[in-house]
C-alpha cells in the first residue's frame, strides 16, 4: 500500500501537496495527461488546507518539527513520540545506516570501460 498523497511544507504560506495516481487511473485519465499536468492545480489557500499542512507535518514528522517563532500557536499541544525507523521488515524495525541492503550485482567492464553501477544515474561523457 502506498502513500494517498504527501504533503511538503515549502514556506510559511506555500505548500505542495502530491497525490495518488489511482484515482486518475480509474477515471481513465492518459498518463501523457497526468505527464503534461493536466491534473495539476493550483489552489487558494483556506484555514482548512492550512490546518491539513500544519496537522500532517507534526503527525509525519519522524524526530524534529521546525517552524517559524511567530508560528507556535500552530504547534498541537500533544506530539507524537520521536519515531525515526519509519519502516520494517517482518516484526523487526530497522534503522537505515546508509549501507546497502540488498547485495549490489558486480558488473564486469569490457574492453577497459568502467564497470557501470547498477541503478546509478546514466552520465553523459565528452568523447574527444
Amino acid at each position: 500500500m502506498t502513500a494517498w498523497g504527501i504533503t511538503f511544507p515549502l514556506s510559511r504560506k506555500v505548500g505542495l501537496l502530491l497525490g495518488s495516481i489511482e484515482p486518475l487511473i480509474e477515471l481513465d485519465v492518459p498518463v501523457e495527461a497526468v505527464h503534461r499536468g493536466t491534473a495539476d492545480m493550483v489552489l487558494t489557500g483556506t484555514t482548512q488546507l492550512e490546518k491539513f499542512f500544519n496537522f500532517e507535518t507534526a503527525a509525519n514528522a519522524s524526530q524534529y518539527l521546525f517552524h517559524h517563532p511567530e508560528d507556535v500557536r500552530f504547534v498541537p499541544e500533544e506530539l507524537p513520540e520521536p519515531a525515526p525507523v519509519t519502516m520494517a521488515f517482518g516484526k523487526e524495525p530497522i534503522q537505515f545506516s546508509g549501507e546497502p541492503w540488498f547485495p549490489i550485482p558486480k558488473v564486469e567492464p569490457e574492453d577497459g570501460e568502467r564497470a557501470p553501477v547498477p541503478g546509478a544515474p546514466v552520465v553523459a561523457e565528452a568523447i574527444e
